[in-house]
């Protein structure tokens, strides 16, 4: 849907559920559009949103013990087509639903964490950005399969801008 306006247009798709109000999903940007107008009609793009609008943001308070364990604090927060993915795949579940499945992806992370609390933004509300913080416990931070100070994003494809000590030089 387009919406003219004097102070700029308006994109919509209202077949999205997860996205907020002038947003667009990642499928829809950068698309031709048939506008028709009182003069017949005209194609033009759809917007993109620009790179730095589209985040995924992990952030990591680590807790190291003498005994070899950790508590860990993890956040994420979505902002543009991150937001929208991460809504859209929690938001249609209940809420014990939802702490099973990143139960279930923490345990494939780190096979011996133990989860604590997990709560979620207000999913329902589109206006405030999608966050999740989950607080887990670890027994061994060194002897996991993915290191937990070398640890990357669930997306494979996203760049990693981590530079920690390697485990050897921890210990």
């Amino acid at each position: 849907v387009f919406i003219p306006r004097a102070k700029g247009n308006i994109w919509l798709d209202p077949t999205k559920s997860a996205i907020p109000y002038g947003s667009l999903p990642a499928e829809d940007q950068d698309r031709w559009a048939f506008i028709v107008d009182g003069s017949g009609g005209k194609f033009l793009r759809t917007p993109i949103i620009p790179y730095d609008l589209n985040q995924h943001i992990t952030r990591m308070k680590i807790l190291a013990k003498e005994d070899g364990s950790a508590s860990v604090e993890e956040t994420w927060e979505e902002k543009g087509i991150w937001d929208e993915f991460y809504r859209s795949l929690y938001l249609p579940l209940k809420a014990e639903e939802r702490e099973e499945k990143i139960t279930s992806y923490m345990s494939e992370k780190f096979p011996n964490a133990k989860i604590r609390d997990i709560i979620f933004s207000k999913l329902e509300d589109l206006e405030i950005p999608f966050k999740a913080s989950i607080k887990y416990e670890i027994r061994d931070i060194l002897g996991q399969n993915e290191n937990l100070l070398a640890t990357k994003s669930d997306a494979e494809f996203l760049l990693s801008e981590y530079s920690w000590s390697s485990p050897s030089d921890l210990k």
